[in-house]
């Protein structure tokens, strides 16, 4: 009896190929990287065509070629449907504002989730917090405000019964949020899926810690201070910027998202200095963790 081999399926390699496609779009500015939020919802059609391919494409070829055909089908339509809809309108833009209580120092966290985070510094010598916040119909905002002390601990964020696996998440909601430049701050932010852009250059920062989830973020670090900030990159672009005249240390570990710097910065390996950062005493200590995507370093103005 003749033996025959079996074919190896392709699903595997296409996939592969598909995501590496996806990347360089995302990279070249010809897809928003918003889209890797349609594909973590479109799990489930991995696990469906790998599945088939087990069952038919290592029996055939042509099986095989066909399970990969019907699996990108599905992934382009569903993404080409995300990219070309129109947004679900918000059902409300509600306001929200924290006053000091007196505190001369505070701790802030700030999730939101899903949208578009515009973060930035105002001068209120009494007010911690001041933002407009879009909420789609069954959303709820959630605040949390202790003081102890001369601190206070606020957190920011929303939630909601449920969320609709296929239907549009909002990534049109915008968050306009301004933190006093009065008080040091030691703000931790975690982007979720969307965009952000976060301007903490007006701000006193005592320590800054930024998860970032699938998207693109810019965020802009303090013109002065000395501090240490950490950010763990998630799928997406990210771009640090630090205003000329800092002294400032950035290692980029891990990931697989290459690096570019502008010419402002020496580097030591996996590791950007600004000019002048081994003598200066204020100094602006940066540990990045790499995702998947791209990070970018800038030097920017620092007014």
């Amino acid at each position: 009896m003749e033996n025959r081999e079996p074919h190896h399926g392709v699903v595997g390699p296409v996939i592969l190929i598909s995501l590496g496609v996806i990347f360089l779009f995302n990279n070249l500015g010809w897809l928003d990287w918003s889209v890797w939020a349609t594909l973590l919802r479109l799990w489930p059609v991995l696990l469906i065509g790998a599945g088939l391919d087990i069952l038919i494409g290592r029996r055939s070829v042509w099986g095989s070629l066909l399970v990969a055909l019907l699996l990108l089908a599905v992934v382009a339509g569903a993404i080409w449907f995300d990219q070309t809809r129109a947004s679900a309108p918000s059902a409300t833009a509600e306001s929200v504002e924290q006053d000091l209580q007196g505190a001369s120092q505070a701790r802030v966290v700030i999730d939101p989730g899903v949208g578009q985070l515009h973060l930035n510094a105002m001068d209120d010598a009494d007010t911690l917090l001041s933002g407009r916040i879009d909420l789609e119909r069954g959303e709820r905002l959630t605040t949390d405000a202790d003081l102890s002390g001369d601190t206070l601990d606020y957190s920011l964020s929303t939630d909601r019964d449920e969320w609709n696996f296929w239907g549009p998440w909002g990534m049109d909601r915008n968050w306009q949020i301004s933190l006093t430049s009065e008080v040091p701050i030691g703000l931790t932010v975690d982007t979720g899926v969307g965009s952000a852009e976060i301007d903490l250059r007006r701000l006193t920062i005592t320590d800054f810690v930024l998860n970032t989830g699938v998207g693109s973020t810019v965020v802009t670090l303090p013109a002065t201070g000395d501090f240490s900030a950490a950010i763990d990159g998630g799928v997406g672009l990210l771009v640090v910027r630090i205003p000329e005249g800092v002294a400032a240390r950035i290692e980029a570990n891990g990931g697989l998202a290459p690096v570019s710097a502008s010419p402002g910065f020496e580097r030591r390996g996996d590791t950007y200095f600004t000019p002048g950062y081994e003598e200066a005493q204020d100094r602006l200590d940066v540990q990045v963790d790499l995702g998947i995507g791209s990070l970018r370093l800038e030097i920017v103005s620092p007014g």
